[in-house]
Formats: structure tokens, sequence, C-alpha cells
């Protein structure tokens, strides 16, 4: 018998990176102007489990990321956000997980907060320009809720930098070119974007503005037709 075939395989060098994240859910249901994921352009759909299930596995045997985080559009909108939590947790052990949201469901997805404090993933509620006080009330009852979790071991960061966002495109609509100053050097070092490598279609992409924006040019032709 030959050496070799006596020889275990040995596991392919995973590639280490700073940031990686998926959108599990492109719909939004809050419609901010400067959303870098052109949400308040109001396309919409979701990443089946069945099918980003596969996507994660993949490329968890390819990739050591250190940050992994599942968003949107509004994560908490998807149905089976519980089941990505615990495939995340499987894939990515090591990672720090988080899992990013405006925090508006949180009361309606019981059985999220007991997901992220049984793996460790973190809860990140970014907060952001509410449009009524219904959203507010919500909001608050979402933070008390997410508090008491706290208490016991959940991995809290609510986001308070409502004033920090920026509009990283100029011009509305299907005019939204990129700033362009011919320093992608410069660019490069404010842009919020830079480390964002994304999971999207299967397949990784440079950064979230890049990946959805077919998505929004086909959003608006639609529009248009």
């Amino acid at each position: 018998m030959l050496e070799s075939e006596n020889t275990e395989r040995k596991p392919a060098m995973r590639h280490e990176m700073k940031h990686f994240e998926m959108h599990i859910m492109h719909s939004c249901n809050l419609s901010c102007e400067y959303c870098v994921h052109y949400c308040n352009y109001g396309y919409t759909g979701t990443v089946p489990f069945s099918e980003g299930k596969k996507w994660i596995s993949d490329w968890s045997e390819r990739l050591s990321p250190k940050l992994f985080r599942i968003l949107g559009g509004e994560p908490l909108l998807h149905k089976e956000v519980a089941s990505y939590i615990f495939h995340c947790a499987e894939s990515f052990p090591g990672t720090d997980i988080d899992l990013v949201t405006n925090g508006l469901l949180l009361r309606k997805r019981e059985e999220v907060l007991p997901a992220l404090l049984e793996t460790n993933v973190k809860l990140t509620s970014s907060l952001h320009p509410l449009r009524n006080k219904r959203q507010e009330a919500l909001i608050n009852d979402a933070l008390t809720l997410a508090y008491q979790f706290q208490k016991k071991g959940l991995r809290l960061h609510v986001s308070q930098n409502q004033a920090g966002w920026l509009k990283l495109y100029q011009g509305d609509g299907k005019n939204i070119p990129p700033f362009n100053d011919n320093r992608p050097d410069k660019s490069n070092k404010c842009c919020m974007c830079f480390e964002c490598k994304t999971l999207h279609q299967g397949k990784l992409w440079k950064c979230p503005p890049l990946a959805y924006l077919p998505m929004v040019i086909e959003k608006l032709d639609t529009r248009s037709a």
C-alpha cells in the first residue's frame, strides 16, 4: 500500500479575515436614507435557512473570520433567525458572532434571546431615528427585555450613534453614483464598509454596497417600467 493512502487528509488552511457578514433578510421595517445596504429603496427577499446554511457551511471551510455578523435588512423579520444563530455558532467556533438588529421585533421573536444566550452570540441593537411613538415604545420594551437577559449572561451592545451615519453615495434613485475624488486610498481609509466582506448568493463580495447594488437597480428598473 502506498504511504499516501495511509495518511489522513489534512484539512485545508482557512484564510483569516477581520470581518465577514451576511444578509439573512433583505427586507427591512425601517427605511433610513443613509442605509449603506440600500434597504430604503424597498427591495425585498429572504435567504431560506436551507439555502443560507449551505453557503455558511461552504465558506466556513475556507475562512476564519474574527467577526461574523448576521444582519439584513432586518434579520428579525426572518422566521428562521434562531436556526441561523445556532448554525453560525457551530460553523465558526472561536469567531465573535453578532446579530445586528434595530430591535423592533425582539419581543415578537421570543426564541431569539434564549438562542443568543445559549450560543454566546452577541446582540447588537443598532438604534435608528424612529417614525412614531409606537416604535419608541417597541424599542424601549425590547431593550428592557434585552437587559433582563444581559443579567443572565447575554452579550449585549446598544449602539447609540444615531448622528454618526453617513450616506456613501450621491444622488437618489437611479442616479446614485459614488463619491469620486480620484483618491481611492483616502476613500478606503474613511469608508465604513472597507472591512465588511459580504456573503451573498453563495459568493464572497468585497462590501455590501457592491453586493446589493444589482438588487436596487433591478427594483428601480421594475418601478420605472
